[in-house]
């Protein structure tokens, strides 16, 4: 299984803040249309881009096929971001992490079935604040982090 490389990402762009902690390698974050998934993925993707950060793949619905089969195949000890999940990744499930022993994955989807690993894996996110975005794990009884 993938392992953990970061237990904590926080990341604003001074109107939209992001404050996410994982308890494992591999967590999906779910929901519906306009719960701030691809608004994580623009700003994080966007800052990582400003100071040329190394060791974060970003893959969406716009990444040709061939790229994700490439980067999933041969990148070592980085940090997948994968958007649109559900589409991205519908033939691939959970096989592309199963046998990962050296990255970590947040994968943002509407459903978690075909992705879940434990527990603790299965996230979403929400607004407790205007602008302020954390994730709670639903099956650790509503743990707000």
């Amino acid at each position: 299984m993938a392992k953990l490389l970061h237990k904590r990402i926080k990341v604003t762009d001074g109107v939209y803040s992001f404050d996410f902690s994982f308890h494992s390698p591999v967590t999906v974050i779910f929901g519906n249309s306009g719960i701030g998934k691809s608004l994580f993925y623009d700003i994080f993707s966007a800052y990582c881009s400003n100071i040329n950060a190394k060791g974060v793949v970003f893959i969406n619905s716009l990444t040709s096929a061939d790229m994700v089969e490439s980067a999933l195949k041969t990148v070592k000890d980085s940090l997948f971001i994968i958007d649109n999940a559900d589409i991205v990744m519908a033939n691939k499930t959970r096989d592309f992490y199963d046998m990962d022993k050296s990255n970590q994955y947040i994968v943002f989807g509407r459903v978690t079935d075909r992705y879940t690993l434990d527990d603790k894996s299965e996230a979403t996110i929400v607004e407790p604040q205007l602008g302020k975005f954390n994730l709670v794990y639903p099956s650790l009884k509503g743990c707000e982090l």
